[in-house]
């Protein structure tokens, strides 16, 4: 079963405290046609040392170094040109994985003939672990049942999926865009669905992410919030197909109200007055959407009576 080469893509920023025991994990993975593709991108503190280690025992880790541009958009390009793999997966640098993350997620994607898996996972807030709703076997999904699911229930980051290498490197390339430090991985989900026909989303929780202060998934709110929810609203507008178009506005919605609150009282809350006035006017694509998770329909409900509230609610939908 380990005919076919996989890629685990691994991009590393001053993680020395967690990097080897994500290592640990991708290393002892059941499944051993593996090339494990790590990029220090500039760390100052030890963490290519540290990586170096590991590289020095096992020949399957390709250690990769470049500047850091302050953009994690760019490492993960970075590794795409550097990777040989026919499938990749990708694993953040301090998180870590089942013994049979690679494998079930492999033979999922095999089986059904797919051209995405996800998996079930873990989010841990010190010191619990939060788990998400889950399903009782795999289910496939097909064209435009893809998206949805992947926005509302699988959760649109990219460490608990396996993608096809044929697909990112096609006619139309997927990559990452280099304008957005934040919310890079949702952009680059959204461009690789548009050349998925199959998903398939196994029952296994095999992913451990690990939540702490100061990675770039939770640093403070700053423009760069603003920029991805605008990105989305934009997308929305564009988007002729009307699944398509109702999930970019959902997500477009509910992202204005958490950055809303993100933003906190530091910030002028008269500045944020358009992402107010959209996710009122867009409130019911969330409150109708039967995918969309009940703590989303309350949190955005919560948010418009209280932080997120528009001074005077617009009767007429803004311009996009």
């Amino acid at each position: 079963m380990d005919s076919d080469l996989i890629s685990v893509l691994i991009p590393a920023y001053n993680v020395e405290k967690y990097l080897g025991r994500c290592l640990r994990s991708v290393l002892k993975q059941t499944y051993h046609n593996l090339e494990i593709v790590v990029v220090d991108d500039g760390s100052v503190d030890k963490t290519y040392q540290i990586a170096k280690k590991f590289a020095d025992t096992d020949p399957r880790i390709v250690l990769l170094q470049k500047n850091n541009e302050g953009n994690v958009a760019k490492a993960r390009n970075y590794l795409l040109e550097h990777c040989h793999g026919r499938y990749c997966v990708w694993v953040d640098s301090d998180d870590y994985v089942k013994l049979h993350y690679v494998e079930k997620l492999y033979q999922a994607i095999i089986s059904h003939q797919a051209d995405l898996a996800a998996c079930r996972f873990a989010v841990r807030f010190f010191p619990f672990p939060v788990l998400p709703p889950f399903h009782s076997s795999a289910r496939e999904y097909c064209d435009q049942q893809i998206l949805p699911q992947v926005v509302y229930r699988t959760a649109i980051v990219l460490w608990n999926k396996i993608y096809r290498m044929d697909i990112i490197n096609g006619a139309e390339p997927v990559r990452f865009d280099n304008d957005y430090c934040y919310g890079e991985d949702l952009l680059f989900n959204l461009r690789y669905i548009q050349h998925c026909h199959k998903m398939v989303c196994i029952n296994d929780r095999l992913y451990h992410y690990f939540w702490r202060i100061g990675s770039e998934s939770h640093k403070k709110f700053s423009c760069a919030h603003i920029n991805l929810v605008n990105k989305l609203i934009q997308l929305s507008a564009a988007e002729t197909n009307p699944v398509v178009q109702n999930t970019l506005t959902g997500w477009a919605t509910f992202s204005c109200c958490a950055e809303t609150f993100l933003a906190g009282k530091r910030h002028k809350q008269e500045d944020f007055e358009v992402l107010k006035q959209f996710a009122y006017q867009n409130r019911h694509a969330i409150y109708k959407n039967r995918l969309a998770k009940p703590n989303l329909k309350c949190i955005l409900w919560l948010g418009l009576k209280t932080w997120c509230r528009p001074q005077k609610p617009a009767k007429i939908k803004i311009k996009k």
